[in-house]
């Protein structure tokens, strides 16, 4: 007997019969028209919301790739710039170090920077060539500047307006017997003593040798320095010194033609111990400026601060500050004060400004502060430049001044 063949046709008979059992289906009827409307409408509606969106999503992805196109552009610059950079720093810091390489294999000094100004940069200038090795021997010390021995000497000397002695008469030749200012006449007192301290000096230097035979002077404040070395370094104090003796007694030279370095070579060797510098005010009593700091008399620096803070000093210390901090605002004022004409009156009659300010003394500040006690309400509670007031004092009240 077949045994699987009876166990399918079983099976088969099983399965008729369940199908006959079960009931019938129900057919899913047609949704009514107005129902198909809505679904269609709300289909049309997906669609077009679908639509507007996949646009935004579009844009978005055009302005996102326009975005990251411009990043990646800057980006590219930002590199390139930094590379640039990178670059000539490198080149920079390469030039500096070969720079400082090359100096310290010369022995030369480091270049150094001012604070707060611009900084120059080192490899400026062509770097010079390795040098050729050494001695171990350490090198000869440098020679002493030129000017140092005269210095040391002669003191600062008030300096004497030439102007005044032409106008005596006193009028001196060049060593090829020339006039030492041409044209002198016509020119003002300012221009006349500037061209005479100028030609005087360039006439010296010009007669090194005519000096070599002349013996060195052994007293006076050029005792045991030769002519030649007076003669190559002169300086206009040395000139002024000069014409101290020549206003002290102008008539040996009065309507003479002396040859100036002939004149001034005899004065050194002669006359120069004898010479007297002139003091056009040597008699100033010393004026304390606590008790004008107190009536509201402040000066101020010529950048616009106060020259005196005097919180928790003593008189004596605040009277001390002043005059030191004055004399060093108008040392700073050298410059500014190189524009303006000498004084015509008083005792800095013909003396430049410059000159003033640049060799200024505690007299000097005593002597503008006896004006200053005279005249407080012309002071108090102004807060003056102290530069201003002094230079506007000694060409315009110096005279009227009362010691």
């Amino acid at each position: 007997m077949d045994r699987p063949k009876v166990q399918r046709a079983r099976r088969r008979s099983e399965i008729i019969e369940e199908e006959e059992e079960a009931p019938p289906q129900k057919v899913a009827a047609p949704p009514p028209s107005r129902t198909r409307e809505l679904q269609a409408k709300q289909a049309t509606e997906l669609r077009g919301n679908i639509q507007e969106i996949s646009t935004k999503i579009d844009e978005a992805k055009e302005n996102v790739k326009s975005t990251a196109n411009s990043i990646s552009d800057n980006i590219r610059k930002i590199a390139d710039q930094i590379t640039v950079n990178i670059s000539d720093q490198a080149k920079k810091v390469g030039g500096i170090i070969a720079g400082l390489i090359n100096r310290r294999l010369n022995k030369g000094p480091l270049p150094t920077s001012s604070v707060g100004g611009g900084e120059q940069d080192f490899d400026d200038a062509p770097m010079a060539a390795a040098p050729a090795a050494r001695p171990a021997a350490e090198p000869a010390p440098a020679p002493q500047a030129p000017y140092n021995l005269l210095e040391k000497r002669v003191p600062d000397v008030v300096p004497v307006a030439y102007a005044s002695l032409y106008a005596q008469g006193v009028h001196f030749q060049t060593f090829d017997k020339q006039p030492l200012v041409a044209n002198a006449s016509q020119l003002s007192d300012q221009a006349l003593n500037a061209y005479f301290i100028e030609n005087a000096i360039a006439d010296a230097h010009k007669c090194l040798k005519l000096v070599e035979k002349f013996p060195e002077p052994t007293d006076g404040p050029y005792a045991g320095i030769s002519l030649v070395y007076l003669f190559e370094n002169i300086r206009p104090d040395d000139v002024y010194y000069f014409l101290h003796y020549v206003q002290d007694k102008p008539k040996p030279f009065i309507d003479k033609q002396f040859k100036f370095s002939e004149a001034f070579a005899s004065w050194v060797l002669k006359r120069s111990a004898q010479t007297r510098i002139a003091d056009p005010f040597p008699q100033v009593p010393e004026v304390p400026y606590s008790p004008l700091y107190n009536d509201n008399i402040r000066f101020q620096t010529v950048t616009r601060k106060q020259l005196v803070i005097a919180a928790g000093k003593s008189p004596a210390e605040v009277d001390a500050m002043f005059i030191q901090n004055a004399m060093e605002d108008a040392r700073q004022c050298v410059d500014f004060v190189s524009q303006f004409p000498p004084s015509k009156q008083g005792p800095y009659k013909d003396r430049p400004l410059r000159d003033i300010f640049k060799r200024i003394q505690p007299r000097d500040i005593h002597f503008f502060l006896h004006y200053v006690k005279s005249q407080p309400d012309v002071f108090r509670n102004r807060n003056l430049k102290f530069s201003e007031a002094f230079a506007s004092w000694i060409l315009k009240r110096s005279h009227e001044t009362q010691l």
